[in-house]
């Protein structure tokens, strides 16, 4: 992983929809109001963290997808590297859960 830093303020008008990055990725609390997290390694499960409350930083792996909001007026946060390739997902997409396998 690079050490350059790419800074972005998150607010009420803008956030970081849902995307999936190519490369290993830092995500780092740098200020503001909190923020929620929410990665998914595989596009079915999702976990939430709580920025700075449950952590200042997080390590996104290769090939999962993330989001972020600031739960307040506005947040800034940190991107180690300052550039991997990502693909956006559609506007209203989301981690889709698995159909649940009924035993009988």
């Amino acid at each position: 992983m690079g050490s350059q830093l790419k800074k972005i303020e998150i607010g009420l008008e803008n956030h970081i929809q849902w995307r999936q990055v190519n490369d290993t990725l830092k995500i780092l609390w740098l200020g503001g109001d909190p923020l929620v997290l929410t990665v998914s390694v595989n596009g079915h499960d999702a976990e939430a963290l709580y920025m700075p409350l449950n952590k200042k930083e997080f390590i996104i792996k290769e090939k999962s997808w993330y989001t972020i909001e600031s739960l307040g007026k506005s947040s800034e946060v940190g991107l180690i590297p300052s550039y991997v390739e990502e693909e956006v997902a559609p506007l209203n997409w989301r981690p889709t859960p698995r159909a649940s396998q009924k035993s009988g």
